[in-house]
Order: structure tokens, then sequence, then C-alpha cells
């Protein structure tokens, strides 16, 4: 349960990064 809760976690950073570097490269554009 708790390797569970710590890959939803990781997921969820890796995910606001890659959003935040896609809107960063929209902005550099």
């Amino acid at each position: 349960m708790l390797g569970l809760m710590n890959q939803t976690q990781i997921g969820s950073e890796l995910t606001r990064f890659l959003v935040v570097d896609a809107m960063e490269i929209k902005l550099k554009q």
C-alpha cells in the first residue's frame, strides 16, 4: 500500500514537472 502511494506521489511530481516544462517551451516560442 505504501509503495503504491509512493509511486502515485512520484507520478504526480513527474506530471507537474512535464507540464511546467511544456508551458516554458510555449512561452519561449
